[in-house]
């Protein structure tokens, strides 16, 4: 869209990740950022406490909901460890929290900013991004990670003055001590230079074994200025789990050879899995939960800052829509972002954040992406959204959510297909299927379980709705084929929290599933909005040739702009949704366990009120 080239390196520096601390900006933009999450709120509703970001039940893990509690626990245990010579590793510590729900901002907001001067002074820390190493086969990094420490800790702390002669001979004392007793002893005695050219040519051999010179150096930090080093590895997790067995064995290494801290970040689906099986439970460590923030407030801060800072980019020329130049300068910017941010928080119940919440929570991560899609995309109304802000700045008439949903699941084409959408379509049948509801009753199904039986009892046995399915007379290799594919979307989870390691892969017998924050919203929200039926059934097998005439007839084509028009749109669906009707009455299920009336249910739900409310628009137009 027109804004895209200016508002890059705001989204950028402002929604992505809050991890670099190479810049001042991105200090303050974590100061400014940074949710402190408190208790969990009292009166929420039920949806929010049943699906709300909790820690795995393991009883090794610190349930803290509250993240300056949080920190100041994993303050404690570094204060409390004494840094003695003689006694042993401290033991690690790892943070886990689902996928993208802020474990490295936490990570980097604790150490940065958070943990005491004292602290700091007395454990100085390095921290190691693994996203900076990229080899398959982790002996080839290693020696690179070990020397990306060595040379943090040289630079980050040089006030220690480790590289100079006296630091490097206390460091190889007892090796100095007895060369002088044995083989240097007379060179020390009477040829004083050939002795110096000895212990310098010792002291360079020493220092070209890298791994060797981090324990002794962690030794004499730890004997001699009573400091700890504690170093932090990041992101493993987002490598396979070959790589990410090593690097546990080789933090653990560094941990008791050098008895150094160790803060180790795992998502807690990898750790919930793995934690008694080799190498993970060789070594007992502390364990963390982090839990992701609310969207509303993520969002609110990033975009305040944004507001706040955004002379960072200057003036270019665009072209809109509708072929005239414009000047796109700093105040363009932001009346588009105050647009937004009016939408998104001073309108009740914003659709837009509704579902960013509901289709991505707890990984903010994925959510932030999606609003960072939505803020570029080439359906994007930019400029409407700018002169709006300028001629009503007081109007609360949001963003229509029907032009959000377009922006994040076209992905800049100009029609939906559900191979690349980020939108799963709930219609489209599996392959070998012409049944076009299975998803929804296995959604509805696996819903209804969850809000009469509540947390405790939301998840089914595979094998259990498989069969109630099965018996009702549903083929089992489609059943198994819909449930993968909802699995896929994130539309239902396991209780092993499968969803949240890097590969989704098929769902096996022995799995127990439910349905997950997103698959309820797209059950009881998005299935039932005429923005989600209009674009969806543009990628939905019609197995009924006259009704496929019928729709074809009338379905209207995008212009270069991508805008199709409404009138035409509206009929498409009215269409489409006798289609459906009738091929609903074709089914012949009696089980009370498995819904019926889908569409009617989609009509009563809010299609009927947006297809009036659309009509209306159309004949005042």
């Amino acid at each position: 869209n027109s804004l895209s080239a200016n508002l890059i390196p705001i989204i950028n520096n402002v929604f992505g990740e809050l991890y670099n601390y190479n810049e001042l900006t991105s200090k303050e933009l974590i100061q400014e950022c940074f949710i402190e999450n408190q208790e969990i709120k009292k009166n929420k509703s039920e949806i929010e406490k049943l699906f709300a970001d909790k820690p795995p039940k393991l009883e090794e893990v610190v349930q803290v909901r509250n993240t300056q509690n949080l920190s100041e626990q994993i303050q404690k245990e570094l204060e409390d460890y004494p840094i003695k010579k003689d006694i042993d590793a401290p033991r690690p510590i790892i943070i886990v929290g689902s996928k993208g729900a802020g474990k490295t901002t936490f990570i980097n907001y604790l150490f940065k900013n958070n943990l005491d001067d004292s602290v700091h002074k007395e454990h100085p820390f390095v921290y190691i991004d693994f996203r900076d190493y990229s080899s398959k086969d982790f002996k080839d990094y290693q020696p690179q990670i070990i020397n990306d420490i060595l040379e943090k800790v040289y630079d980050n702390y040089a006030d220690l003055n480790l590289h100079n002669n006296t630091a490097l001979k206390r460091i190889y004392f007892k090796e100095i001590r007895r060369n002088d007793e044995s083989i240097w002893s007379k060179d020390k005695e009477s040829n004083n230079d050939k002795y110096e050219d000895k212990l310098n040519a010792f002291i360079e051999n020493a220092l070209s074994d890298k791994e060797s010179h981090f324990f002794k150096l962690s030794e004499y930090l730890i004997r001699e200025r009573r400091i700890r080093l504690c170093i932090i590895i990041d992101n493993v997790d987002q490598f396979d789990i070959s790589v990410q067995k090593d690097v546990f064995l080789f933090s653990q290494s560094i941990n008791r050879r050098g008895k150094v801290n160790v803060v180790l970040s795992l998502r807690e689906g990898y750790y919930y899995k793995w934690r008694y099986q080799p190498p993970f439970d060789a070594f007992p460590p502390n364990v963390y939960h982090v839990t992701a923030p609310p969207y509303s407030e993520v969002l609110h801060k990033r975009i305040n800052y944004a507001l706040k800072n955004i002379s960072v980019i200057g003036k270019s020329e665009g072209v809109i829509k509708s072929g005239a130049k414009v000047q796109i300068d700093n105040e363009s910017v932001k009346d588009f972002f105050l647009s937004l941010e009016k939408t998104l928080f001073r309108n009740e119940n914003s659709e837009m954040l509704k579902f960013i919440q509901e289709t991505t929570y707890p990984n903010i991560r994925e959510g932030l992406e999606i609003f960072k899609q939505f803020l570029i995309s080439g359906h994007t109304e930019v400029e409407q959204y700018i002169i709006r802000q300028r001629t009503s700045p007081d109007s609360k008439t949001p963003i229509p959510f029907w032009e959000f949903v377009k922006a994040v699941a076209l992905n800049n084409k100009k029609y939906y297909n559900k191979e690349i959408s980020i939108v799963c379509n709930l219609f489209a049948p599996c392959e070998g299927s012409r049944n076009h509801f299975l998803k929804i009753k296995l959604l509805k199904y696996l819903d209804d379980k969850l809000v009469k039986g509540g947390q405790s009892e939301r998840f089914s046995l595979l094998n259990d709705v498989v069969s109630t399915f099965s018996s009702a007379g549903y083929n089992l290799r489609i059943i198994i084929n819909e449930l993968n594919l909802l699995s896929k979307y994130r539309l239902i989870e396991t209780d092993d929290l499968v969803s949240d390691t890097e590969k989704i892969t098929d769902l096996i017998e022995n799995q127990s599933i439910s349905i997950s924050l997103k698959g309820h919203y797209y059950l009881n929200v998005l299935k039932n909005e005429f923005s989600y039926i209009e674009m969806v059934l543009q990628d939905t097998p019609i197995f009924d040739d006259d009704y496929f005439n019928k729709i074809k007839e009338v379905f209207p084509l995008s212009d270069d702009n991508g805008k199709r028009q409404l009138d035409l749109r509206v009929e498409v669906v009215r269409r489409f949704m006798e289609y459906l009707k009738q091929e609903e009455k074709k089914e012949s299920i009696e089980s009370e366990m498995i819904a019926k009336g889908i569409v009617n249910e989609i009509f009563d739900s809010s299609l009927s009120h947006d297809l009036y409310r659309i009509e209306n628009i159309i004949k005042s137009a």
